[in-house]
């Protein structure tokens, strides 16, 4: 798996923020429930950021909470890379970049697993670590926005 490289049936997806089942802002209108399966909680490690109406995962060594998708149907990956504002032909006009993690189960163990998760591709320089790993949805402005 290379970043934005081709996704194939059965491929493994972590969602950690909108993207996840219920998560406020969830957009219903992708069909994603129908493109693949829910199999449950996971970990990965980055470095979550609050970028205030979403998050952003970037390179890190915290452990941080997502779901487990598995596709169905492979040609879901675009739009979820259009949702992402992933502009496959350019790298470094993304705003995400789906990439390759080693996935870990809810305690942190290494699965064996490898899953495509969408990493933020700009500086977090002035946004909020989410110290606990754990995006529980877009601040309020009565929360600081």
């Amino acid at each position: 798996m290379t970043p934005n490289g081709p996704v194939s049936r059965g491929d493994l997806f972590v969602f950690y923020g909108m993207l996840k089942a219920h998560a406020a802002g969830h957009p219903e209108d992708l069909g994603l429930a129908g493109a693949g399966r829910y199999l449950g909680p996971c970990r990965i490690r980055g470095a979550l950021y609050d970028l205030g109406a979403y998050p952003g995962l970037l390179p890190g060594e915290q452990l941080c909470h997502g779901e487990l998708y598995q596709v169905d149907k492979p040609e879901i990956a675009e739009a979820l890379d259009a949702f992402e504002d992933l502009v496959p032909d350019d790298p470094n006009g993304s705003l995400y970049l789906r990439c390759p993690v080693p996935v870990l189960d809810t305690s942190g163990a290494a699965t064996g697993q490898t899953a495509w998760a969408y990493l933020y591709n700009r500086s977090a320089a002035g946004h909020t670590p989410i110290v606990d790993g754990c995006w529980r949805g877009p601040r309020t402005p009565a929360q600081g926005d």
